[in-house]
């Protein structure tokens, strides 16, 4: 209904059942992640990158995990691309950074 008011008279809009699943689904992805933040439930591991012909250390990759207090540690794959295209992203990229410096 408010997609046909927004484009205007004289036209209409199907409402598609799974879409609107999906977008529930988004939202509450991406409210647990805004709790996560909220809670510290984040963390970062950081991982060596080693030149595997010299065996010298080049530099170290942050990786974000997230600590549940249910699911354990939860890999960014499950949490990360619901995210992806929302303004929760820049602030989960801004406690990476925060959190990166102070370790």
């Amino acid at each position: 209904m408010y997609a046909a008011k927004q484009a205007g008279k004289n036209c209409y809009r199907l409402f598609d059942t799974k879409q609107d699943e999906a977008i529930i689904i988004q939202r509450e992805s991406i409210d647990t992640v805004r709790l996560a933040l909220e809670r510290e439930e984040f963390v970062l591991y950081h991982q060596a990158k080693v030149n595997m012909y010299t065996g010298k250390v080049t530099g170290i990759k942050a990786l974000i995990r997230w600590q549940h207090p249910v699911q354990g540690i939860v890999p960014p794959l499950k949490f990360l691309p619901a995210a992806e295209d929302h303004a929760i992203s820049l602030e989960v990229s801004e406690w990476k950074l925060d959190d990166a410096w102070k370790s």
